[in-house]
């Protein structure tokens, strides 16, 4: 082999092992920017004031809220009971009072939100192991029971 060959070769081999690292760099950065996506989502969803409503009362069984805006402050305690009849499908209920009709919104605004995700996930902008490494890492146990109870199984590994 000539020794302008030799040259050759190694500037193949050079070039090829700068491009795989080169690639492999690319893929661990969109890596970062997809888990820091997924993070400042999260942020901003239970940012969010009626999400964060929604969040509290699925966490507490009875607790006193204000429903009421600035001109018309009115605070209700809501409890389980009342959560469940403000959840009903429009063709098991005829008509819902403001309370429900407020719980209503609230959960909309949730499940709006929560669509969100999915579609993030559906687009292939981020995967489901960004969010399920997000949820077991700081122990949202109600949404991994919540899912579970749907069929869907959450842990650390990927399914």
């Amino acid at each position: 082999m000539k020794a302008s060959e030799l040259i050759s070769l190694i500037g193949v081999f050079v070039g090829l092992g700068a491009f795989i690292s080169g690639y492999i760099q690319y893929v661990k950065a969109q890596k970062w920017k997809r888990a820091e996506f997924v993070a400042k989502e999260i942020k901003e969803f239970e940012a969010k004031p009626k999400i964060k409503l929604a969040m509290q009362l699925l966490d507490w069984n009875a607790r006193k809220y204000d429903i009421g805006d600035s001109d018309d402050e009115k605070e209700i305690l809501i409890h389980d009971r009342i959560l469940g009849e403000a959840l009903r499908p429009h063709n098991e209920r005829s008509s819902f009072n403001p309370t429900e009709v407020f719980i209503r919104d609230v959960f909309d605004a949730y499940f709006d939100s929560l669509e969100r995700f999915d579609h993030f996930i559906e687009s292939g902008l981020v995967t489901p192991e960004e969010f399920r490494s997000y949820l077991t890492f700081y122990g949202y146990t109600g949404v991994i029971n919540l899912l579970s109870r749907y069929g869907y199984i959450v842990s650390n590994t990927r399914s």
